[in-house]
């Protein structure tokens, strides 16, 4: 059996979901018609939030966002439909990592090692027994159950893709889940192509052993390699936990009106007194001001540069209900306003 390996390592990052796991779901929601502003309002989160990709949010705030995704799609498949919605570098570095491995085996053994960088805490286990592999997925601690479908559909769907992708046409001995047969029941059998079975101990996939020697057609040795370093650098530095400065950083902007976000609220969420948190940005060589100044600045030179808001809502976005007071905080932060920045970035 090829254990989970990460060990004390994921202790200082317990239940915390990547954002970019967030922002690939918002985005996969709003490709099936669903609004952005209601789902980030179910979590609670500002719009800026998305933008920081090395953050991330509770299990309990996710859970909370994928029963909004569901409500508002409509979609109770949605767990077996998102994936065809997400773009190819969507769970990034992790996707790249689990693609360009030489041979099936180490795809997995690369998806147990990185899996902690989207979702801290959770991992697949790999058995190994006989003449057949198995793979089991986790269960969310706490989700409800149409949470916990939701994850088994889309982490059972993903795997079978992987599989499948090494291993051509493959025919899987077992596709389990551990819910009970929901009332979509035949749209497992239309997405999985094979029967499915329900109520079982675990959710996950049971096939043939010889299929983990499958190599694969993108495989890329040396890119695996490189990949590989990079993922270790990161969960390391997740053991390590986040600057001070990182961290005030990622509470400001997941503010409702980041521009708003005193000391007090945000010493207050980070379980620490004024005090403490001023005298350990101070030995960081920064003051809660700049801090607070440079992730708004980031923020919104994200948002415009992404195209992604206008300039109106980009103010709005960050808390600024007065747009000149905007134009004049954007000139501090670049030397220039808005829409010169927008002309400025659309030049070759």
């Amino acid at each position: 059996m090829v254990e989970r390996g990460v060990g004390g390592l994921l202790e200082a990052t317990q239940n915390v979901m990547s954002m970019r796991v967030v922002r690939a779901l918002v985005s996969a929601a709003e490709k099936a018609g669903a609004q952005r502003a209601p789902l980030l309002a179910a979590v609670p989160l500002a719009p800026t939030a998305l933008e920081e990709v090395d953050t991330g949010i509770s299990f309990a705030q996710t859970y909370g966002l994928l029963d909004a995704i569901i409500k508002q799609t409509g979609d109770p498949a949605f767990g077996l439909h998102c994936m065809g919605l997400l773009g190819p570098g969507a769970f990034n570095p992790v996707t790249a990592l689990v693609f360009h491995a030489p041979d099936l085996r180490q795809s997995m053994t690369s998806l147990q090692r990185g899996l902690c960088l989207l979702a801290s805490g959770v991992t697949i286990k790999l058995e190994e027994v006989g003449r057949t592999a198995t793979i089991r997925c986790p269960s969310l601690p706490g989700a409800s159950p149409v949470v916990q479908r939701f994850a088994a559909e889309m982490m059972v769907l993903g795997l079978r893709r992987r599989v499948a992708l090494f291993r051509s046409g493959a025919h899987f001995e077992r596709i389990c889940f551990a819910h009970p047969a929901p009332t979509y029941r035949e749209e497992y059998d239309r997405t999985f192509k094979q029967q499915v079975s329900f109520g079982e101990p675990f959710s996950g996939l049971v096939f043939d052993r010889e299929f983990l020697d499958a190599r694969s057609p993108q495989g890329d040795a040396e890119l695996h390699s490189e990949l590989a370093s990079f993922s270790e650098r990161k969960i390391r530095q997740l053991a390590r936990g986040a600057s001070y400065e990182d961290r005030v950083r990622r509470v400001v902007l997941r503010h409702a009106s980041p521009r708003h976000a005193d000391m007090k609220s945000v010493a207050r969420e980070l379980q620490l007194s004024e005090r403490s948190l001023r005298r350990r940005l101070a030995e960081e060589g920064k003051t809660f001001a700049q801090v607070t100044e440079e992730a708004l600045a980031s923020a919104a030179k994200a948002f415009l540069r992404e195209r992604q808001l206008s300039i109106h809502e980009t103010a709005f976005a960050l808390g600024f209900l007065d747009r000149a007071a905007f134009h004049r905080a954007f000139r501090r932060w670049t030397g220039t306003t808005p829409l010169g920045f927008c002309q400025q970035d659309q030049e070759p």
